[in-house]
């Protein structure tokens, strides 16, 4: 209905029942259609779990699905090698270390050997532990400084 028209039989300036939807047949009272609900946040989809790969938390989850899929072309010869690791660690090290040593901390963990990237890269427990060995490697030039 438009322009506020009332349904026959329904006097004027009355609410209109059902929420504004005219009355269904027999009497029954109709509902409004539903908004479709908003979509929750959508994790990235999971690769296939290799070998080795563990999950115990949903950031690790999370971070299995973005690292999982690279893992197959991690290797020497991968030419975007660093730049692919770079860009799938770096936000979950920003959540570690925060903005000031990230940039830092991913340089220093691109430039490992393979055989420790592809670590790293099965495991977020193993990323956290390589994140700290950074983090301490830093503290330690600062402070001898």
């Amino acid at each position: 209905m438009q322009g506020g028209q009332q349904p026959m039989g329904q006097p004027m300036g009355q609410p209109m029942p059902n929420n504004g939807m005219p009355p269904a047949p027999g009497g029954q009272q109709r509902m409004p259609p539903q908004a479709p609900m908003p979509q929750q946040m959508q994790m990235p989809p999971q690769a296939p779990m290799q070998p080795g790969m563990q999950a115990a938390s949903p950031i690790a989850a999370q971070y299995l699905g973005v690292t999982g899929k690279l893992i197959p072309s991690i290797t020497e010869r991968n030419p975007y090698l660093k730049e692919r690791v770079g860009e799938a660690i770096f936000p979950f090290i920003k959540n570690l270390v925060g903005n000031d040593r990230v940039p830092k901390i991913t340089g220093m963990l691109i430039e490992l050997p393979v055989e420790q990237i592809k670590q790293y890269m099965c495991s977020y427990e193993n990323l956290c532990c390589k994140v700290k060995e950074a983090d301490d490697l830093i503290n330690q030039s600062e402070s001898q400084k």
